[in-house]
């Protein structure tokens, strides 16, 4: 059993807090409903950060109130999409507005809401049970880092999957499902191609659509993981700043350790790719979210083993800097590092050793 989170003796009561979720459920709608109405880079990274205030009310307030905002926010999601529909109410506004309300919080709240309650469950040296405890406890052990990245992992590949098994059963299978969205997508492909330039070698402009579209669930799934934990750490932080943070903050570069058996589970989606069909697209969207995981173990990694080298700022500047602007490859190698912490302890391997000189 897992008790519920308890305000007393932060100064907050049970008013507060509801007003809380109320705030927090508003300001993630609205940070919602901005990327949508508007489609510029500034409105993306606006909703980008969709989740935090739901993450905060979550860990500054308890689980009870991030869950509420959770809900609030899906029915100001709800309520604004019901006043964009026609006068005549009919089934199918009531299933638009019950759909608008659905995706959110099955995209962003609830999500969300998981992830912070997470991050913020404690238990005793020998307690069986995990509890979202008023404070921390002499001894307790704070949730393991590397048990929410695997649950987080496990949430994205799910609604990524999800993203491709409908389009699928619309329209009867995984191929004429393809086949529609290279359609969609081929004259934005033309247009960058440009009028006057031949296609890649062998490959025409059809073609190309289509592996952009086969590309495209993946990138979504590492991106949509990155997402949620960056809102993750910021909602934590803020939380700390606040003095509502209920459990001491981690030593991320230490603690952050996806379990060794998650090695294999990688390796079997990365065997299960060359299936091809929906089974392949579904392997491919949990390969791409396991090595985006082994990628920030590997960062992590790079964190630990750096410390006390005379040019650790410029490097991990450098790293940091290179990864959006030369993705995937810096990903790849950092997965690497990822799975070879896995396989080698290289962090144990560097704290045995300052022990010894020691």
């Amino acid at each position: 059993m897992v008790n519920r989170y308890s305000v007393k003796g932060l100064g907050q009561g049970r008013g507060s807090t509801q007003l809380v979720a109320v705030g927090a459920g508003l300001t993630a709608a609205l940070l919602t409903l901005a990327a949508e109405r508007n489609a510029s880079a500034a409105a993306a990274a606006v909703g980008y950060l969709s989740p935090l205030p739901l993450m905060i009310a979550t860990l500054g307030f308890g689980h009870l109130a991030g869950l509420g905002s959770a809900f609030i926010g899906a029915l100001v999601i709800m309520v604004y999409t019901l006043a964009q529909q026609p006068h005549e109410l009919t089934g199918a506004t009531f299933f638009a507005v019950g759909e608008a309300g659905l995706l959110f919080l099955c995209a962003k709240g609830l999500p969300a809401w998981w992830l912070a309650r997470l991050a913020g469950l404690s238990r005793g040296a020998d307690a069986p049970h995990w509890s979202g405890a008023e404070a921390p406890q002499l001894g307790s052990v704070p949730y393991p880092l590397g048990r929410i990245l695997v649950q987080a992992c496990v949430i994205v590949a799910a609604w990524s999957a999800f993203d491709v098994i409908e389009p699928t059963l619309r329209y009867g299978s995984y191929d004429a499902a393809l086949t529609h969205a290279a359609d969609q997508a081929a004259p934005l492909v033309r247009s960058l191609l440009g009028e006057d330039r031949e296609p890649l070698s062998g490959l025409d402009v059809p073609t190309l659509a289509r592996l952009v579209v086969r590309f495209v669930p993946l990138t979504s799934a590492g991106m949509l993981l990155l997402i949620l934990l960056v809102n993750l750490w910021l909602a934590a932080r803020v939380a700390q700043t606040s003095n509502l943070l209920r459990r001491p903050w981690p030593d991320i570069a230490q603690d952050l350790r996806a379990p060794r058996s998650l090695v294999l589970v990688f390796a079997a989606t990365v065997a299960a790719c060359f299936l091809g069909d929906l089974a392949g697209a579904l392997a491919a969207i949990a390969a791409a979210t396991l090595a985006v995981a082994f990628a920030l173990q590997g960062l992590a990694v790079v964190h630990v083993l750096t410390r006390g080298v005379g040019f650790r700022i410029a490097l991990l500047l450098g790293i940091y800097v290179a990864l959006p602007l030369l993705m995937p490859w810096p990903f790849a190698g950092l997965t690497l590092l990822g799975l070879a912490e896995a396989g080698f302890g290289l962090r144990d391997r560097k704290r045995a050793h300052q022990t010894q000189k020691t």
